[in-house]
C-alpha cells in the first residue's frame, strides 16, 4: 500500500505508460482495428477503476480481515545522517517519512546504522506509545499500531580512546562529529611543520580553510565556530593536513 499499490505510484505507471503509446496508437488503430477515441475511453476506465480501487482496498481490508485503518506512519532517524530504518520490505533513507499501516498486521522494523562512520543503534522512541517487541533497544522488532504514530531511531557514535605513551607521529581528531554550531579540532605536531584545515561540502566544494605556518611540536587544539561562519545545516568533510600526512571526518551540522 506504500510501494507499487500504492495509489499514486499505480497512477504514475499508468500515465507514463499512456505517454509511451499514446503517438503510435492513432496509425495502430488504422492498421489494425478499433479507434483512437476507443483506445482513450478504455485508459479513462481503467484509471476509473484503480481510483475506485483505491478508495474500497481500505474497507475491504478491514472488513476481510479484521483490521482498522489505515493510520499515517512517521519514521525519522536520529541525529539525522547517522543510519536508515527499513520497514517491512522497504528501507527508508531521507526523513521523516510517512507511510500508511493497517492496526492488526505488525510492522516490521530494522534499524542499520553507519558503521563506517562508527554509529550503532540506541533505541526507538514512538510519540503515541505503540508496543514495540521485544523491546526498545533491540534494531530489529515489530509494532502495531491502533492510530497514528511517529517512530524515531536514535544512533550513537562510539568513540575510542587509545591511550599514547610517546608520540613521533601527526594525529588528529574532530569532535564533536554532530554538532548545532560548535566544534572542536585536535592535532599533535613531531616536527615543526605547517598545518591546513579546511572545510568541504559533501559534493567536494569548499566552504571554509585555514593555515598555521611554522607550528613547534606538540598537542594543539582549537575551537570552531559554525554558526559564525554562517555554514548551513548539512554534512561536511573536514580535512587537517600536515606535510606529510592527511585525517578526514565526516562532520553533521544539524
Amino acid at each position: 500500500m506504500n510501494t507499487i499499490f500504492s495509489c499514486d505510484y499505480m497512477l504514475r505507471t499508468l500515465d507514463s505508460t499512456v505517454a509511451v503509446i499514446d503517438p503510435e496508437m492513432t496509425e495502430h488503430a488504422a492498421r489494425w482495428t478499433g479507434t483512437y477515441a476507443g483506445w482513450r475511453a478504455n485508459v479513462a476506465r481503467l484509471r476509473s477503476f484503480i481510483e475506485r480501487r483505491c478508495q474500497a482496498m481500505p474497507a475491504g481490508l478491514n472488513s476481510c480481515y479484521s483490521l482498522s485503518g489505515p493510520y499515517p506512519l512517521t519514521l525519522d532517524a536520529y541525529p539525522i545522517g547517522t543510519g536508515t530504518v527499513t520497514i517491512n520490505s522497504l528501507t527508508v533513507t531521507e526523513f521523516p517519512w510517512t507511510g500508511n499501516y493497517y492496526s492488526g498486521i505488525d510492522i516490521n522494523l530494522q534499524a542499520n546504522p553507519d558503521i563506517f562512520n562508527d554509529f550503532s543503534f540506541d533505541s526507538w522512541e514512538t510519540t503515541q506509545g505503540s508496543t514495540i517487541l521485544p523491546g526498545l533497544t533491540s534494531p530489529i522488532v515489530q509494532m502495531n499500531i491502533t492510530g497514528s504514530d511517529s517512530v524515531i531511531a536514535h544512533f550513537i557514535q562510539h568513540t575510542v580512546s587509545i591511550p599514547v605513551l610517546e608520540q613521533n607521529n601527526f594525529t588528529a581528531q574532530v569532535y564533536p562529529t554532530i554538532t548545532n554550531g560548535i566544534t572542536n579540532i585536535e592535532f599533535y605536531l613531531p616536527q615543526i611543520e605547517d598545518i591546513q584545515i579546511k572545510i568541504n561540502s559533501i559534493s567536494g566544494r569548499l566552504i571554509w580553510s585555514t593555515t598555521k605556518h611554522n607550528l613547534n611540536p606538540g598537542q594543539y587544539s582549537m575551537q570552531i565556530n559554525l554558526t559564525e561562519m554562517n555554514i548551513s545545516p548539512g554534512i561536511y568533510m573536514v580535512t587537517i593536513n600536515s606535510k606529510n600526512q592527511s585525517s578526514t571526518y565526516k562532520l553533521i551540522i544539524q
